[in-house]
């Protein structure tokens, strides 16, 4: 898990911690949950920078916006989409 020494977490958290999980990922070995993540969307007040970040790390395809520190995520569900996330308590 790429979590720091001293704890604190890049980008005031919103930065997506990594995990390595080897050559089969847990969710392989899962039901189906009927649930599907349909985007990621994440606030920080140095937007261009995380976009850099997250863009060296693979994740380019999160949506990332200027504003205060939060993050989003819009979930498939068999009763519609749903969305969860909001500001980060900083």
């Amino acid at each position: 898990i790429t979590v720091r020494d001293d704890g604190v977490r890049l980008f005031d958290g919103v930065l997506p911690t990594l995990i390595q999980w080897g050559s089969v990922h847990p969710a392989e070995s899962l039901p189906a949950s009927g649930i599907a993540l349909r985007s990621l969307r994440i606030a920080h007040p140095r937007a261009s920078a995380l976009r850099r970040a997250c863009q060296a790390l693979g994740l380019g395809q999160v949506e990332i916006g200027e504003g205060s520190c939060a993050i989003e995520a819009k979930l498939q569900t068999a009763q519609g989409l749903r969305t969860i996330g909001g500001t980060l308590g900083l």
